[in-house]
């Protein structure tokens, strides 16, 4: 007779479950429930994103792996743009199917981020009822595991709803528990294959969370049972299934489909690693009270990613101090070996998974290796939020504390009771969790449904295909792993987003994980003056016109390329917040020069003649043209130096400054793709004991003129003397490259409107801010 999966205890429980974690959504996202269209979890930032991707690539996309809602006229690898790849792909061909389905892709998210809520209830009972834990302990525990983690935090404001899937860790480890457990192993390994396929292409960082576990689960088998070492002939093959086969389908799917060139190759990043506070202190606690007579309780201080964190609760921390303290009792006073008890059936197997997880996350031992040594793991640095990996230790460390208290308690009546009150805590600590963002996700309506759409805002839904070919945001955003550009305005990325969507238009800007580099680049100099706008052959044959969305509280927000696009653009319609503008196509193909007819000569040294529309006395110029360099902007040289060198490109007197005068030092800064980036640049001043007057450091690829790979680096300053010394440094980290370059270094008064410097070829070059 056939043996069945899950006998009648396990069925029952799972159905206690189901209705468990039910009834706790129930309390705090019923209205969700009712009403899943109606409502976003966030309507800013990566959720907003999240929601536009999936609705626009059901609505929209004609192609299944390929995203063409944003970077116009470019589009996205569907696995890069971080949308849940498969739900997406899923619901786009049901969508072609069922038509009407487009109308709820908002709604089947929602009800999708809940019911991972339910089925990772479920799979936490299945693994806690397999380790012994009594039986109704094991519903309850389950549900307040699950309800307690982190991952639930991204669900607001955050909004990285793929990545706040919760059942995807309990999951994984009950199928690797079943394989351990079942003579099927083939089975298994390949149902643990598909899961982490599966998880992979609903966020990357969640099936790699499950490849380090179940690879370190089998490490520690092989290590510490030394019965496991034989039959391990065999087992390679199986682990083959479970770990290599998948990576080597992952990378030939993203070889296969990702046609776009130029992505960020990222160094080693460990901002965003977890540390003591991120797991073992919450972000927010009804038992913060306690935490502070123990430690400085400050959730936002520390590493960026303690604002999310992977706090374990107060129970596993308790288990931890209760386990450590027994733990040196048995050992060193005793001199036994009873701890042993809580690692039965193989948890310690799991542990060490966990353990493993935890140090990965803390970057342990990655961030004491040197730069070179990790130029070996490509493949490990391109996650750089490493404390997400944490997120299996939750739930490891979580199942021990259940674990760990039943063992030393749960015989005894009063130890019964002492259980069901820790469990009740754990509870109790998810409570402000969900209320905080069930308070969030009832004020924000699904604006991609009409009848939600604020009236203010119904504008929006007015561009067409008929007359526009895309839309162009005001201010433009190129975010996430570009040098270049930013995210100046949440209300620029919600208007261009919403208005896709009814319109569908595609967006001349990025919003996307790990966009081209150069296809970015092409899009942001199309917005450029002359002589540096660049058209996109693309664009300018297409006869129709440009949609340019901006909110009325943003102009002031513009920079001097997007207000001369509006000077070119005519309004076309307009409310109480959006403005929408008609941008010719012929706007693209402009070539005008700036006028240099009025420039008087300022300067005369040998062959070289500076010249500006203001003859005033000071100004300091340095083309570096005696200086031998790889990279040269113009003339025959320019300052060459390496990063991790502070490197002094001048140092000059203030004599002829004024201090009443605000003055500008740009000069042209050599980036490829990303090779010269983690640089700073230093300007101080000093007086004659060398005390320091003002002292400023920026970011040199902060610009909004690009030609070619050369960055136009603008700083503002005042002086505060006119005896002191002016100083300027560039010094930076061993990323990429390790070498910068700099030419046609200015500094000017910023009355100066235009300063040309000719050559000898009598050939001329605009310095500064002629546009």
């Amino acid at each position: 007779m056939k043996r069945s999966i899950l006998n009648n205890h396990q069925a029952f429980g799972i159905i206690l479950s189901i209705l468990l974690s039910s009834f706790y959504i129930l309390v705090f996202y019923h209205s969700v429930v009712f009403h899943p269209n109606r409502y976003l979890f966030t309507n800013e930032g990566d959720g907003l994103k999240t929601y536009y991707n999936m609705q626009w690539h059901g609505s929209h996309d004609e192609q299944i792996m390929e995203f063409k809602g944003m970077s116009y006229p470019y589009g996205e690898c569907l696995i890069f743009e971080d949308s849940l790849p498969i739900y997406s792909i899923a619901i786009q061909q049901l969508a072609s199917v069922f038509p009407q389905l487009n109308k709820n892709i908002i709604g089947i998210l929602n009800l999708l981020l809940l019911i991972s809520m339910v089925a990772g209830a479920v799979f936490m009972f299945l693994v806690l009822y397999h380790f012994s834990v009594p039986f109704y302990l094991a519903v309850l525990s389950g549900c307040a595991i699950v309800f307690l983690s982190s991952q639930t935090l991204l669900l607001s404001p955050v909004g990285h709803l793929g990545l706040a899937m919760v059942c995807f860790f309990p999951m994984g480890w009950y199928l690797l528990i079943k394989y351990n457990q079942d003579k099927n192993t083939y089975r298994w390994s390949i149902l643990i294959a598909i899961n982490v396929l599966f998880w992979t292409f609903i966020h990357v960082y969640l099936g790699l969370i499950l490849l380090i576990f179940t690879t370190a689960v089998h490490f520690s088998q092989f290590i510490f049972n030394k019965k496991e070492r034989v039959l391990y002939q065999r087992k390679w093959f199986l682990l083959g299934i479970q770990v290599v086969l998948p990576i080597l389908i992952i990378l030939s799917l993203f070889h296969i489909f990702d046609t776009h060139p130029d992505r960020i190759d990222m160094p080693f990043l460990d901002t965003y690693r977890a540390s003591f506070q991120s797991v073992f202190l919450p972000v927010k606690s009804l038992f913060a009270p306690f935490y502070d007579l123990f430690f400085d309780f400050n959730p936002g201080s520390g590493l960026r990613w303690n604002n999310i964190g992977n706090y374990v609760g107060i129970v596993s921390n308790l288990a931890v101090v209760g386990f450590l303290s027994l733990s040196c009792y048995y050992l060193v006073v005793k001199k036994s070996q009873r701890i042993k008890r809580f690692f039965l059936l193989g948890f310690h197997n799991y542990f060490f998974g966990g353990i493993v997880l935890l140090l990965f996350a803390m970057a342990v031992p990655l961030r004491f290796l040197p730069e070179k040594m990790l130029t070996y793991i490509p493949l490990i640095k391109q996650f750089s939020a490493l404390g997400r990996f944490a997120w299996g230790f939750y739930y490891v460390i979580a199942v021990f504390a259940i674990i760990f208290f039943v063992q030393i308690s749960y015989k005894q009546s009063f130890g019964r009771i002492l259980v069901f009150i820790l469990i009740g805590f754990i509870f109790v600590e998810s409570y402000s969790i969900h209320q905080n963002i069930s308070k969030r996700v009832s004020v924000h309506p699904n604006v991609f449904c009409p009848e939600l759409l604020p009236d203010q805002q119904q504008n929006l839904m007015l561009p067409d295909t008929a007359t526009f070919q895309a839309i162009l945001p005001l201010p433009y955003y190129f975010k996430f792993n570009l040098p270049f550009g930013s995210a100046r305005s949440d209300k620029a990325i919600y208007g261009s987003m919403v208005s896709s969507i009814y319109s569908g238009l595609p967006i001349m800007s990025t919003y996307l994980s790990r966009p081209s580099i150069t296809e970015s680049l092409s899009i942001f100099k199309m917005v450029m003056p002359p002589p540096y706008k660049k058209a996109i052959p693309e664009i300018v044959k297409n006869d129709k016109n440009i949609a340019i969305i901006v909110h009325s509280s943003d102009t002031a927000l513009l920079n001097g390329n997007e207000k001369l696009v509006i000077q070119h653009a005519k309004l076309w319609n307009a409310s109480n917040e959006f403005l929408i503008y008609n941008l010719p196509i012929s706007y693209f193909t402009d070539t005008l020069q700036p006028d240099t007819s009025l420039l008087t000569k300022v300067k005369k040294s040998g062959n070289e003649i500076l010249r500006s529309s203001d003859s005033s006395n000071f100004y300091y110029y340095n083309g570096f043209d005696t200086l031998q360099s790889p990279q040269i902007y113009r003339g025959p040289g320019a300052f060459y130096g390496l990063k991790e060198q502070n490197n002094r490109l001048f140092q000059i007197p203030t004599t002829n400054m004024d201090t009443s005068d605000t003055y500008c030092l740009s000069f042209w800064y050599y980036n490829h793709l990303w090779d010269q980036t983690f640089t700073t640049a230093l300007l101080i001043e000093k007086d004659s004991i060398q005390k320091i007057l003002f002292n400023s450091y920026y970011s040199p690829i902060q610009t909004d003129l690009i030609d070619g790979w050369w960055y136009f680096s603008t700083h503002t300053f005042k002086i505060t003397s006119t005896k002191s010394l002016l100083s300027f440094y560039i010094s930076g980290s061993r990323k990429f490259e390790n070498w910068f370059v700099v030419d046609e270094l200015l500094i000017y008064p910023i009355h100066k409107t235009v300063i040309e410097k000719n050559y000898q070829n009598n050939s001329s070059g605009v310095l500064t801010n002629s546009r």
